[in-house]
């Protein structure tokens, strides 16, 4: 056979495989779309099935639709039969992404007024530019962009992460070329959330997220006009909506109890929480949940004990070792209100200084394991290429698991790793704000200074380890969990996207716990509690794992 005829057939065979992907592919989304359309259509019904009987009902009601995702149409219904919005009159809201299918879940949800951010964003286009030509004219450096006053108050830390996010680097680069035209969307996103909210006059407004733009944007806004405010987020399988009345809730909105909150749990429901919040975790270190950041720090595997590890770096196994957690570093550093550092890099690299300095420790530093599926810069783009012997850079793809039986304590910024480890009696330092320093499990410091010197010393020393693994269980079985009655509404990790239509369709079904899903959303939403997942964990009397096999 000649070499000729060879290619040819190997050719005709590649474009054969192709064909048959792409014809796979085709299909799957053919049958996706199909699943869609019956979802969205009993999804429609079932506002009508459940209507409300709360003393306060929605006259105008802002739906979010600039994001596309099924579990969050799920929740966006769940929402529309608890808040009763049917009952008004519903407004959709498209955005720049994913416009045409948006339009068409409206329409088969019934909602017929539909506005879109470009209309919006014509109206104020001068006034716009105007305001980014200002701003831009005094930014030097990235973080004078943190100083910059936006409209309506909105905090500039919202405006940096939104560029950071689209630049998808450890720092903002005002010497970008797309700079100015980053700059332009935001201050236009927030010119027209206010043009918006002023011609719908909503009295209810149901949002997708709380950072990121144009969400950030709608939401601070309808706050400062004192206009209900709630965020269908989502979860572990479960929804967490939560409320936004104060500029301080846009970051302080994560599911969890604080350490005051634990200590009151009666016995029973605390002994519970930490059963199962351990039957939980050690299942996320089995690699077996679902949620994006847990399967790719749980899923290799591998036998690096600490003897290895030690062997590896040419280290003495009875130095102690710290390992520092990276975060993700463009992934909205100030969304829990980061103030001790200007970014995630402004941290790590203050880190890594004071470790080069402090040799009675062995350091190693991890990537985040979601690195890879953002893509961007990676830890191993911004650490030097030599550092000191005491000093480690771990590959991506390591076991998380193996590492934390490996070494003698952790550091991060707000790392659910910090739980993690906690869980399992490792102490955890944690450097700034996040979602579970309050909860007495992490030793957390006053200032940027104090941290900086607590590294320099044997902090871990100073942690009750047994105190703070129990409030670590039971702070797991609070947020990772849910009441028994969800094991029939679980829902994919929102990164499958339209892969989560079947299972709603088979969630639609169990017409007992959607009733009670709906009924405790409606609680919640009359009552004073701010997140919707402990509230309904507060009122359970069993509990369940969720997002895990």
């Amino acid at each position: 056979m000649s070499i000729t005829f060879k290619l040819k057939r190997t050719a005709v065979a590649a474009a054969s495989h192709v064909q048959r992907f792409v014809r796979q592919f085709s299909g799957e989304r053919r049958e996706q779309e199909r699943t869609r359309a019956v979802v969205e259509r009993r999804l429609a019904k079932l506002a009508g099935d459940h209507r409300s009987v709360a003393s306060w009902k929605p006259q105008r009601t802002l739906i979010d639709g600039t994001w596309f995702n099924a579990n969050y149409w799920y929740r966006v219904c769940l929402a529309r039969a608890a808040m009763a919005t049917v009952d008004g009159e519903e407004f959709g809201l498209l955005g720049a992404h994913s416009a045409g299918r948006s339009r068409e879940t409206f329409a088969r949800l019934g909602i017929k007024n539909v506005r879109t951010l470009a209309d919006a964003a014509k109206q104020v286009k001068i006034e716009a530019i105007e305001f980014a030509g200002r701003l831009i004219t005094t930014t030097k450096i990235a973080n004078d962009i943190l100083n910059w006053q936006m409209p309506n108050g909105l905090p500039a830390s919202f405006v940096y992460d939104h560029i950071l996010k689209r630049q998808r680097i450890a720092e903002v680069n005002v010497a970008d070329p797309a700079f100015g035209d980053y700059v332009l969307a935001a201050c236009t996103e927030c010119l027209a959330a206010e043009r918006l909210l002023d011609e719908i006059k909503p009295d209810l407004v149901l949002l997708s997220h709380s950072i990121g733009m144009p969400y950030a944007a709608l939401g601070w806004s309808a706050v400062q006009r004192g206009i209900r405010t709630v965020v269908l987020f989502g979860n572990y399988g479960v929804p967490r909506p939560f409320k936004l009345s104060e500029p301080a809730d846009f970051f302080d909105w994560n599911s969890g109890f604080t350490a005051a909150e634990i200590d009151a749990l009666g016995r029973e429901t605390r002994a519970q929480l930490v059963a199962v919040g351990k039957s939980y975790v050690q299942r996320r270190l089995a690699g077996l949940t679902d949620d994006l950041g847990g399967s790719l720090a749980f899923s290799a595997t591998g036998r690096l004990d600490r003897d290895a590890l030690c062997r590896r770096y040419g280290w003495s196994p009875d130095v102690p070792i710290v390992v520092v957690y990276a975060s993700n570093w463009f992934d909205y550093p100030h969304s829990f209100g980061l103030v001790r550092f200007s970014n995630f890099l402004d941290w790590a690299l203050a880190t890594l200084a004071v470790a080069s300095k402090t040799t009675s420790v062995n350091w190693l530093f991890k990537p985040h394991p979601c690195d890879v599926w953002y893509g961007g810069v990676t830890l191993s783009d911004l650490m030097p290429t030599q550092t000191p012997k005491h000093i480690a850079l771990l590959p991506i793809d390591g076991s998380g698991a193996d590492i934390m039986k490996a070494v003698d304590a952790l550091v991060c910024v707000h790392s659910t790793a910090g739980l993690e480890y906690a869980s399992q009696g490792k102490p955890v330092l944690v450097a700034d704000s996040g979602w579970y320093d309050r909860a007495g499990f992490a030793m957390t410091v006053s200032s940027r200074h104090d941290y900086l010197a607590a590294l320099q010393r044997r902090w871990w020393l100073d942690v009750d380890l047994d105190v703070a693994k129990e409030r670590a269980l039971a702070f797991a079985g609070s947020y990772f969990c849910a009441p028994a009655w969800q094991d029939a509404l679980l829902t994919t990790d929102d990164s499958v996207q339209d892969g989560a239509w079947g299972r709603i369709e088979s969630m639609l079904g169990r017409k007992t716990e959607l009733r009670t899903e709906i009924e405790t959303m409606r609680l919640w939403f009359g009552s004073d509690a701010r997140r919707y997942h402990l509230f309904k964990m507060t009122r359970a009397d069993r509990f369940s794992i969720a997002n895990a096999a």
